[in-house]
């Protein structure tokens, strides 16, 4: 009779690895001695939980086997290493019996092909189900203790590498994480705006991937750690047989350490983002009957009617692309304009403008200088005034140490002044660490707006908020005719829409 073997064991640890062996090496051994059995192969599962079978694949090849004919028995060493779940353990075992195969459980000596298996297998594998999930209960206990002293359990992420339950900061990746939060704080460019920089400047995502996404940038814009902080317990598992996460919505407590590591950006700042992304979520709520997520919207009225045009997406050979028409179903104007010709329009009236980009960048950041010397100067002296007065209350200190020292003052009065000194001096040294972090954060936002300037005044860079800005209003008329004017500027910039036979168009 042919014996498969099956052998499982739920951690790859050094103490696992040598206990399946020993099952290993001690069926061998039973078989050997066994005149009536011969070995057909031995199944072994390293590492794997054994409350489902999923995830098994040894113990779903078995199976497969099984149904093939191949072997007529099965040898484990006890019910929890076939399976710690009861229903698993009894269809397997019926299933299995169906098919003439019978399973020898050794140390529990339990033979299925014997009549009262079924009863004994059940008060078994019951036993086994409760002992995993009281293991499942210690793990999470000891996970959670962990926790709280500290310990980061996850993976490495943009801006951090995860070691050994420590958390450091990665250079690269920090810089990326600063460019967002800035862009998004100080720039006020959306999600989508900043996805498409990152792309468009060939910077790659922390797994490798050219695409970013905006739900990437939403989520490291929401990332606490980035802050200093560290929220663990963000997902749990509400079943220990199927062990699925899911995201802890107040379902189990989380554990939180403030300034748990080395920040990538300011308080300051992460606290700017946030109240952003709520502010901006109440505007999207407010808005979530009309379109604004297309750069022109608003901006391109018909002359006919003298409605606005409204955005659809098409699907071309090289894929979808976005065109514009007459919201009116009735009116005659009845063409489409493409996007990506409006911005083309856009561009090319920028170009016709002849404006002396060098100078006006010059003079821009001129300006800019100008307003973070005075602001840096305020700074400046309210530093160096608190400073004084620190150094005033210290003289103030070693006075009164001294009239105290030649009975000039009783102990209940120095004591008093002593600590009304070291009270303000406390305040004092928070009032200079504040004022440090926002002369810090106003150098950071002058330094990155400069930047910034530099590529819309070269217009290199075109995005939704350059386009609500600039532009004025886009005519359409009857005839293909395109007007384009900018915001405070007389001149007006026109195009014409050729059709095609087929009623499409070039610009």
């Amino acid at each position: 009779m042919l014996a498969a073997v099956y052998c499982r064991v739920s951690t790859e640890k050094d103490d696992q690895i040598n206990s399946l062996e020993s099952q290993m090496s001690y069926f061998l051994n039973y078989i050997e001695n066994c005149p009536d059995l011969t070995l057909f192969q031995i199944y072994a599962d390293k590492g794997i939980s054994g409350t489902a079978v999923k995830n098994r694949t040894r113990f779903i090849q078995m199976m497969e086997d099984a149904e093939k004919g191949l072997f007529q028995v099965i040898i484990t060493k006890e019910v929890s290493r076939f399976s710690r779940n009861i229903l698993d353990a009894v269809s397997y075992s019926r299933k299995l019996r169906n098919l003439g195969v019978s399973i020898r459980f050794m140390n529990d000596g339990i033979d299925t092909s014997q009549p009262d298996a079924e009863l004994r297998l059940s008060i078994m594998a019951s036993l086994a189900q409760e002992e995993s999930r009281k293991t499942s209960d210690r793990v999470k206990w000891g996970q959670t203790r962990r926790m709280e002293k500290g310990v980061v359990f996850g993976t490495s992420m943009l801006g951090y590498d995860v070691k050994k339950g420590k958390i450091a900061v990665n250079t690269d990746g920090a810089e990326i994480v600063k460019n967002i939060f800035n862009k998004y704080v100080f720039l006020h460019m959306s999600a989508s705006e900043i996805a498409k920089e990152l792309q468009n400047e060939g910077i790659k995502t922390y797994t490798g991937k050219e695409k970013w996404t905006p739900s990437v940038i939403i989520k490291v814009l929401k990332n606490e750690k980035y802050c200093g902080d560290l929220r663990q317990k963000k997902t749990f598992t509400p079943d220990y047989l199927t062990h699925k996460k899911k995201t802890n919505k107040c379902n189990e407590k989380t554990v939180f350490i403030k300034d748990h590591h080395a920040p990538i950006i300011s308080r300051d700042l992460w606290e700017a983002a946030q109240q952003e992304l709520c502010s901006r979520s109440h505007v999207k709520k407010q808005d979530s009957g009309r379109s604004n997520k297309f750069y022109f919207s608003g901006k391109i009225i018909c002359t006919n009617c003298g409605c606005p045009f409204s955005a659809r997406k098409k699907k071309g050979k090289d894929g979808y692309y976005t065109v514009w028409k007459c919201l009116n179903n009735q009116c005659h104007v009845r063409y489409q304009i493409r996007n990506d010709s409006l911005m083309y329009m856009t561009a090319y009236s920028y170009s016709l403008l002849n404006i002396q980009n060098e100078k006006l960048t010059e003079h821009i950041h001129s300006l800019m200088n100008m307003a973070e010397i005075q602001l840096t100067g305020t700074s400046t002296t309210s530093l160096k005034q608190k400073k004084s007065e620190i150094e005033e209350l210290k003289i103030k200190k070693l006075n009164i140490i001294d009239a105290y020292a030649t009975r000039k003052i009783s102990e209940d009065e120095f004591m008093a002044l002593k600590s009304k000194y070291d009270s303000l001096i406390i305040h004092h040294n928070n009032e200079i660490e504040n004022l440090q972090k926002t002369q810090s954060v106003k150098k950071l936002k002058n330094t990155t707006i400069k930047k910034y300037i530099d590529k819309i005044i070269n217009y290199n860079n075109i995005t939704k908020s350059i386009i609500y800005n600039c532009i004025e209003k886009v005519h359409a008329y009857e005839n293909g005719i395109v007007k384009l004017k900018f915001c405070h500027l007389p001149q007006v910039f026109e195009f014409e829409i050729y059709f095609k036979k087929s009623k499409q168009y070039t610009t």
